[in-house]
């Protein structure tokens, strides 16, 4: 009966011992299910923060795109102004250049038949 008893009790306090410890298990399983929630949500959030700010340096990188083209048009059209300019000019002083010359000539031709 001595026995019995001691079984019973060893028993019971097996049953309490492995009670405890799927306690204590399910407690750590929900503080761990907690802990991955929070971190979950941290990352989340942190997600659509980077997403946001990339669509904004996306939108900010094709407005300099933008802008870049239209300078770049803008220097082509200046460039091309200034050769044109360049191009006259170099007519200008050729043919500034055969008029010095032909009235030189001109002038010697003069000189010449005054002697």
């Amino acid at each position: 009966e001595k026995s019995e008893t001691t079984l019973k009790r060893l028993v019971e306090l097996s049953d309490a011992a492995e009670g405890a410890t799927r306690s204590r298990c399910n407690r750590r399983l929900v503080e761990l299910q907690r802990r991955y929630e929070n971190k979950t949500s941290s990352i989340r959030k942190h997600l659509h923060y980077c997403m946001s700010k990339n669509a904004r340096l996306k939108q900010t990188l094709a407005s300099k795109n933008g802008e870049f083209q239209k300078l770049h048009l803008q220097a082509a059209d200046e460039d091309q102004r200034l050769e044109s300019e360049l191009q006259k000019e170099r007519l200008r002083a050729t043919n500034a250049e055969s008029r010095t010359l032909a009235l030189e000539k001109e002038l010697h031709q003069a000189t010449q038949a005054l002697q």
